[in-house]
């Protein structure tokens, strides 16, 4: 009876155990999906900085690419206004040379226009014959310092060409120079960028590796704590097999114990019918059970 007794305290103090195992068990099977919670985390983070470094630098090198262009651009127009500067400069010792030449004084335009006005007042003018001589003379001679003069406002025009070029070409250089620099400053930036994304990489890298370690030390944990909780559900699986053990021997002694009664007092029944004595209900039934046997 003492071994048994101490049978159902081991198994009481066995549950005790299993029940905290079962507890533990719980509590780092959580802690071991927290931390590959967390590995994932740090895991979709990197994806995502990696997806941005990678448009980022598509984008710094289309912007690079096109300062490239833009700057070989610049160049050619600057050399073009170079080119239109010393033309210019040509230009103008050409006109120089014309006007020692012929020695023009006046503008041009001012011999052309008093031209015109002459040639007027003779139309609408009344004037002497001597008069209108005299105007008409002074329109020759004009006509023919305009012609000498005209070489100089064909330079004077290509003067002034080469002069609007010369801005149009600037504007467009300073154009391209300004984007030129928005687009350099918003490299530069992306550059940066780049640089500050894979820093945090790195040490988010390293924050999930963290995380990995400890998800693989609480798995550890908890494949030691399972296995000891199996090998303590066998332990009480035997423990329950010796109690069952017990309980059957008690009824094997129980069942041994009601056939000797029943024997005896079927045995007293006989007796009493033997020596025609009155029965009582119990014996009448076990006479009735004692029947059904046979």
């Amino acid at each position: 009876m003492q071994k048994k007794n101490q049978l159902f305290e081991d198994l009481k103090l066995l549950k005790k155990e299993i029940n905290d195992l079962r507890n533990e068990l719980n509590s780092v099977d959580g802690q071991k999906e927290e931390w590959f919670k967390k590995k994932e985390e740090h895991g979709a983070k990197i994806r995502e900085f990696i997806r941005n470094i990678k448009e980022n630098k598509k984008k710094r090198d289309e912007l690079t690419k096109k300062v490239k262009e833009d700057k070989k651009k610049r160049d050619e127009l600057n050399k073009e206004i170079k080119d239109k500067i010393s033309k210019i400069k040509e230009l103008k010792k050409e006109k120089e040379a014309i006007a020692g030449k012929y020695n023009i004084q006046e503008n041009p335009s001012r011999i052309k226009e008093i031209i015109e006005k002459l040639d007027l007042s003779i139309e609408t003018e009344v004037m002497s014959f001597e008069n209108e001589k005299k105007v008409m003379k002074k329109i020759k001679g004009l006509k023919k310092k305009f012609g000498e003069a005209k070489i100089i406002m064909e330079a004077e025009d290509s003067l002034r060409k080469a002069s609007k070029d010369v801005d149009e070409f600037k504007r467009k250089s300073n154009d391209i120079h300004t984007g030129i620099q928005n687009r350099a400053k918003e490299s530069q930036k992306l550059h940066e960028n780049l640089i500050t994304d894979s820093k945090s990489i790195d040490s988010m890298k390293e924050e999930e590796e963290k995380a990995f370690e400890k998800f693989v030390e609480f798995k550890k944990k908890f494949t030691r704590v399972n296995d000891l909780l199996k090998e303590k559900l066998t332990k009480m699986n035997d423990m329950g097999g010796k109690l069952d053990n017990f309980k059957l021997k008690k009824d094997e002694e129980r069942k041994l114990k009601d056939d000797f009664f029943i024997k005896n007092k079927e045995a007293e029944v006989e007796q009493k019918m033997r020596r025609g004595e009155k029965l009582t209900t119990e014996d009448l039934l076990i006479f009735q059970q004692n029947n059904s046997k046979i």
